[in-house]
């Protein structure tokens, strides 16, 4: 901008006239897409009347200057100096939602889940799912509209809007793997389902064998069993190395970045911080129930795991807002560890670029929507 300017008064002072043609021309480099900025989810454009006014987060732009009488091939420029100062980032590599004076805006609450072969992402009114196609290599991507339960709506509504967005999160799973034929879940696997099977057995047989006199270690006994199918889902399959795109794609973007390899493969918000809560409640509510003085119903049952996991859900939220807390630290130190363990991997350039493209997608259908 100030080489345009610095030329045109050159020529004036020269007498050569007013160079009325002279201009500068301001490019954002898309990579695929132009959600290469996403701190600002697509939805702020550049104002182009003047160069100057840069509105959108970024730290690399294409500068052409265009002056009558000299062609200059694009350069690359760092605009430091226009654009806004990087977010600070966490300590589990999600970033802080930072933004410059005059941009409040920031990033969207983004969730996920990994897949067998990609990944499927989820936004406040939106999906996109990307998967790497077994047969031609190449990635497919699918997004659509989310199924609204009123998640949103009850977003500051304690206990209701845990089970909701539960709700919704879990209805995306069988339309995008009816948009994406590629894709294949977690479930997908005949190890899994065998798993899945012999632990509902188990736990039949623990039922039947303690009837109401059940006590709290059979309760316990059957939610660390229910563990055992993600375990196996986990193991000698790309499941983790997916799990560790999910977490590195959505931090990366919350940092203001495109490159989820920037980006640590543990995430606060994952569901493993969710486990321990979710266990203890679990077992409280489920060996209450076995006490009442009627016999408890399925009914009964599932509004225990209902209320659990309400409880479950506002124990991870109140981590998430006060990290530092004892409750935080001890709620993240489960989480992470898990993560650590056995639920994440690092990913390989060709699972990340999958995730890059999922990104996009969400990224694209929100701006959309």
């Amino acid at each position: 901008v100030e080489r345009a300017r610095a030329h045109s008064r050159r020529q004036r002072r020269a007498g050569r006239g007013a160079v009325g043609g002279a201009r500068c021309g301001v490019v954002e480099e898309l990579i695929g897409h132009r959600s290469q900025y996403p701190a600002l989810g697509g939805h702020h454009r550049a104002d182009r009347s003047d160069p100057g006014k840069l509105m959108r987060r970024g730290r690399d732009f294409r500068i052409a200057l265009e002056v009558p009488g000299h062609v200059r091939s694009p350069g690359r420029a760092n605009l430091a100096g226009m654009s806004e100062p990087a977010p600070s980032q966490s300590t589990n590599g999600a970033g802080a939602n930072g933004s410059a004076a005059g941009d409040t805006q920031p990033p969207m609450r983004l969730g996920g889940m990994a897949m067998r072969n990609g990944l499927l992402v989820h936004g406040p009114s939106s999906w996109a799912a990307a998967a790497r196609n077994a047969s031609s290599g190449s990635i497919d991507v699918a997004s659509g509209p989310k199924p609204d339960f009123g998640g949103n709506r009850a977003a500051s509504v304690p206990f209701l809007r845990g089970p909701l967005r539960m709700a919704e999160a879990f209805a995306v799973i069988p339309i995008a793997r009816r948009a994406l034929p590629a894709a294949r879940l977690p479930f997908e696997d005949p190890r899994v389902l065998a798993a899945a099977a012999g632990v509902s057995l188990i736990n039949g047989a623990l039922r039947r064998r303690g009837g109401r006199n059940a006590g709290t270690g059979t309760e316990a006994a059957s939610v660390a069993l229910g563990l055992l199918p993600a375990l196996v889902a986990l193991s000698g399959s790309e499941l983790a190395a997916y799990h560790g795109v999910e977490h590195k794609a959505i931090a990366a973007y919350e940092q203001g970045s495109r490159d989820p390899s920037t980006a640590a493969k543990e995430h606060q918000r994952c569901g493993s911080n969710l486990i321990a809560p979710l266990m203890v409640f679990t077992i409280a509510g489920q060996a209450l129930i076995e006490r009442l003085p009627n016999k408890p119903g399925q009914l009964a049952r599932l509004g225990g795991s209902i209320g659990s996991l309400s409880l479950a859900v506002e124990v991870f939220a109140y981590a998430e807002r006060h990290p530092d807390s004892p409750l935080g630290r001890a709620v993240h130190a489960s989480g992470d560890a898990i993560q650590r363990l056995f639920a994440t991997r690092e990913p390989n350039e060709e699972q990340i670029e999958v995730g890059v493209a999922a990104m996009d997608a969400i990224l694209a259908a929100e701006s959309a929507a």
